[in-house]
């Protein structure tokens, strides 16, 4: 910035304007049908559900609803979830504030079980608490259907962890 007075003083002066208009800047698969944004700035008082597009890359199909966002305490990035589960081997788009990010979604058959119940108590109805991994690590529960009933005998101490006898 340059100034000059009545009387011919110029005055310059370099200064540097921090850019704080969050742009979408990269998006990272966490489900079937969730993945993660990150943005250039503090995004989470301007980005919501209803500005946060995704659609297939090749416009065949209808933008997807997206269910929920929500940002961590930085607000950099946020856990995008949508009501439909996302499409293995489609190309998608990420759209906010006219910046779009292409993905791919990779949604592959179950690799792992993780069970997230710990412990259970003799003759009381538990529920078993788990999640469906990929091979990529990709939680793929959402795409799943499962319908089962366990019902278990046994004698000793056991762990939730990994069903083997301790």
């Amino acid at each position: 910035i340059t100034a000059e007075s009545d009387y011919g003083k110029k005055v310059t002066k370099e200064i540097t304007v921090a850019d704080t208009v969050a742009k979408l800047s990269a998006v990272t698969q966490k489900a079937s049908n969730a993945f993660d944004v990150t943005f250039t700035a503090d995004a989470s008082k301007a980005a919501n559900k209803d500005n946060v597009k995704v659609a297939a890359a090749d416009a065949t199909a209808s933008e997807m609803s997206v269910k929920s966002v929500e940002f961590s305490k930085d607000g950099l990035t946020a856990h995008v979830t949508l009501f439909n589960n996302l499409k293995d081997g489609v190309a998608y788009n990420v759209t906010y504030d006219s910046v779009t990010v292409p993905f791919t979604a990779k949604v592959g058959e179950v690799a792992t079980v993780a069970i997230k119940t710990a412990s259970a108590e003799k003759d009381v109805a538990t529920k078993i608490e788990f999640t469906l991994l990929d091979a990529n690590g990709i939680d793929v529960t959402p795409s799943v259907s499962v319908d089962a009933t366990c019902l278990v005998t046994a004698n000793g101490t056991f762990t939730g962890s990994d069903f083997v006898k301790a």
